[in-house]
């Protein structure tokens, strides 16, 4: 584990991992999630190659895709989750809560203090709760598998059609369940 990128930033594309001490406090809401809308979001996601913005279950979503096809997904406001290049999840944020994948597990970031800096302590997930959440997750991908070629997508950095193509290339190349990766950043 690398604690230099145990935590990604709070930026909307949330992919930039600083280091612990120097990571946005846990109790607020990510941008994107709260402060930013996520129209915000869409227009100013700038550290995507090409997003775009769609509704599923009445809610908008909007799909990011950064180099190498490594894509993020904001369901609403929340739950947002976040792909590495091998298409495993890497960081989950849900219910004000982040969560990042350690170990091929999800392990859930507490605020704490430690000699007057503060740090995130990574806490273990129950199998259960982990289940819950990549269910929640399935959902949501099983719902874009469904209305893929139904859907209207308003799009940036790409056209609509060429998006299209490439989430339906990104999901047919998803492994059923999810994979969590073994560790959250990038790589």
């Amino acid at each position: 584990m690398n604690d230099k990128n145990a935590l990604g930033d709070e930026k909307p594309d949330l992919d930039e991992a600083p280091a612990l001490d120097e990571a946005p406090a846990l109790d607020e809401k990510p941008e994107g999630l709260g402060e930013k809308t996520s129209e915000d979001l869409f227009r100013e996601g700038r550290n995507f190659l090409c997003r775009g913005e769609s509704f599923v279950r009445g809610e908008k979503i909007i799909v990011g895709f950064r180099g190498l096809n490594q894509l993020s997904l904001y369901c609403g406001e929340d739950p947002v989750f976040q792909f590495n290049h091998r298409l495993e999840v890497r960081r989950v944020f849900h219910s004000g809560q982040v969560y990042r994948a350690q170990l091929g597990n999800l392990v859930r970031l507490v605020r704490a203090s430690s000699g007057g800096r503060i740090v995130f302590d990574p806490l273990p997930v129950s199998i259960k709760d982990e289940q819950v959440l990549l269910a929640e997750l399935e959902g949501w991908l099983d719902e874009l598998r469904a209305a893929s070629g139904k859907m209207h997508w308003k799009t940036i950095g790409e056209e609509s059609a060429a998006f299209e193509e490439r989430l339906q290339v990104w999901l047919d190349g998803l492994a059923r369940p999810v994979v969590v990766a073994s560790i959250a950043n990038l790589g």
